[in-house]
């Protein structure tokens, strides 16, 4: 994602912090790839608990976006359907 040139990546990680299943990963082990994303990829990282707080952040990003970009989703539905139909 990095060579495609888009700025400010978010990298969103569910933490392994609060459960008693850890899955692939130690808690070590996942820790340092976070730090090396931020600090070797240049990524933002954002780590949620649970998957009801990533929904939530993913629904507030995307809020964040529309309004910082002012899309207007009514114009790109109109857009695509006369592209590709």
């Amino acid at each position: 994602m990095k060579q495609c040139g888009i700025t400010n990546l978010i990298y969103l990680v569910e933490s392994l912090k609060n459960t008693n299943h850890p899955g692939i990963l130690t808690l070590s082990a996942l820790n340092q790839a976070i730090v090396n994303t931020q600090v070797a990829e240049e990524f933002f990282v954002r780590e949620v608990s649970n998957p009801v707080e990533m929904a939530n952040y993913l629904v507030t990003m995307t809020k964040y976006l529309i309004n910082h970009f002012q899309v207007d989703f009514h114009f790109l539905f109109v857009f695509y359907k006369i592209q590709f139909n």
